[in-house]
C-alpha cells in the first residue's frame, strides 16, 4: 500500500460506512466483482468468556450451500473455520490437510455449490476477545491466483479489520481498531531498535518478506503513516510492553 490505490481507497470507505448486514452484503459483492473472485465470506465469533452462540456470518455463497451447510452443521466440519480463527496469519486452503475424508467431501460440496477452487483466509482479533475471519475465492488458474495473493493480500488483510469492524457495529459492539498481533508488535519492535529487515529475519527465524509483510500490516493497522510512526504510535500505546515483556 505503498502508493495511493483508489480501488483499495474506495473499499475501505464502503466498509467503513457499512451500517446493516445488508451494506455488508452488498460491500462483499462489490469486493468480488471489482477483485474478480468468485466468492467472499466474513464470519465472527464472540470472545470465548461470552455465552457459546453460533458465528454471525455473512456471505455471498449461494442460498443452497448456506442452507446445506447450517441443515449439515458445518460450522463442526470446516477446516477453513477452525483454522483461521486459531490462525494469526493468513491461511492458504491449499495448505489444508485433506487426508480426512469428512474435509474432503466438505470442499467436494462446496465446489458442487460454486465456492472457487482456490482459497485464502485472512484472520483477525478484536481488541475484547472477539475473533473473526474474511475468505475469498477464485476459479483463476493458479498462475493468476498467485499474481493476486502477491499483489492485494496486504490490503485484503487490512480490509478484514475493517470489515470486522464493521460487523462490531452491527452487532452494537464498540467499535475498536484491530489490535497488531504479538507477532506484528515483535517484528515492529526489532525496527524499532534499529534493526534490518534482514536481520530481524534471522533473528525471528522468518522470511525477509514475511517480517516486511508484518511490518506493513503493524503500520496499517495503528493507521501509521511510516514504520517510524508506527513505532511513535505503539510506543505511546504501551503496544511494546503489553506484548512482550
Amino acid at each position: 500500500m505503498a502508493q495511493f490505490d483508489s480501488k483499495f481507497h474506495d473499499m475501505t470507505e464502503g466498509i467503513r460506512a457499512v451500517a446493516s448486514l445488508a451494506d455488508a452484503a452488498d460491500r462483499l459483492n462489490t469486493i468480488v466483482e471489482s477483485y474478480g473472485l468468485e466468492t467472499a465470506a466474513f464470519l465472527t465469533v464472540s470472545p470465548v468468556y461470552e455465552e457459546p452462540s453460533k458465528p454471525f456470518y455473512v456471505t455471498t455463497y449461494s442460498p443452497d450451500w448456506v442452507k446445506r451447510y447450517i441443515e449439515k452443521d458445518f460450522f463442526d466440519i470446516d477446516p477453513v473455520l477452525r483454522h483461521g480463527l486459531r490462525a494469526v496469519t493468513l491461511v492458504d486452503w491449499k495448505e489444508i490437510d485433506l487426508s480426512d475424508k469428512a474435509v474432503r467431501t466438505f470442499f467436494g460440496e462446496a465446489r458442487e455449490h460454486g465456492v472457487g477452487k482456490h482459497g485464502i483466509t485472512f484472520p483477525v482479533r478484536g481488541v475484547d476477545g472477539d475473533r473473526g475471519i474474511l475468505s475469498v475465492t477464485s476459479n483463476e488458474n493458479a498462475a493468476a491466483w498467485q499474481a493476486f495473493l502477491k499483489s492485494e493480500a496486504r490490503d485484503f488483510q487490512y480490509l478484514a479489520g475493517e470489515f470486522h469492524n464493521a460487523i462490531g457495529r452491527i452487532q452494537g459492539r464498540p467499535r475498536h481498531q484491530t489490535v497488531c498481533s504479538d507477532r506484528e508488535i515483535e517484528c515492529l519492535k526489532w525496527y524499532a531498535r534499529g534493526e534490518k529487515v534482514k536481520r530481524t529475519a534471522e533473528i525471528l527465524s522468518l522470511s525477509p518478506r514475511t517480517v516486511r509483510f508484518h511490518l506493513d500490516l503493524a503500520r496499517a493497522k495503528l493507521g501509521a503513516k511510516s514504520l517510524a510512526h508506527a513505532v511513535a504510535i505503539a510506543t505511546e500505546r504501551g503496544l511494546f510492553f503489553q506484548k512482550l515483556f
